[in-house]
């Protein structure tokens, strides 16, 4: 069975993330990141340092950003937002409603789509797209220095 296929091995190393703060979310360009966890350093190819969330989740499919049941921000937002402003959206709703928020919970849908559980009833959703052609969504643990990514075969 292909890795792609397996929603155990994606769930296994989501699971990571449960218990850690969510450090920070931003963008580049239309893609959102999310950091999760304590603060690390690690070493760019270049050998300078920096220092990163230990995990990271990158998004480029859809996606939404709830505190209780109000929609806070979107892919929608992402696209149709100038970046800047984006940017300054992003750090205000963050430092306004998400910062010392812990992940309570991920779900990994048989779809791969995610579903993350923050304290304070917050909660992430990505959805995957059926366009095996794209990236939908990177895990990373800078710790370990591995890389997850779905679909797999892209």
């Amino acid at each position: 069975m292909s890795i792609q296929n397996d929603v155990n091995f994606y769930q296994k190393n989501l699971d990571s993330i449960i218990g850690g703060k969510l450090d920070q979310f931003y963008f580049a360009s239309a893609t959102l990141m999310l950091g999760f966890g304590n603060m690390i350093q690690i070493e760019l190819f270049d050998g300078r340092k920096r220092v990163v969330s230990r995990y990271s989740i990158h998004v480029q499919c859809y996606w939404e950003i709830y505190d209780n049941d109000e929609l806070v921000l979107s892919y929608d937002d992402a696209v149709y937002t100038e970046y800047q402003e984006l940017c300054r959206l992003a750090d205000s709703l963050y430092f306004d409603k998400f910062q010392g928020i812990f992940v309570e919970g991920v779900k990994v849908c048989e779809n791969f789509s995610l579903e993350i559980y923050l304290s304070k009833n917050k909660r992430i959703l990505i959805f995957t797209t059926p366009d095996d052609e794209a990236e939908n969504w990177r895990f990373i643990d800078f710790e370990k220095d591995t890389h997850i990514v779905f679909p797999e075969d892209i």
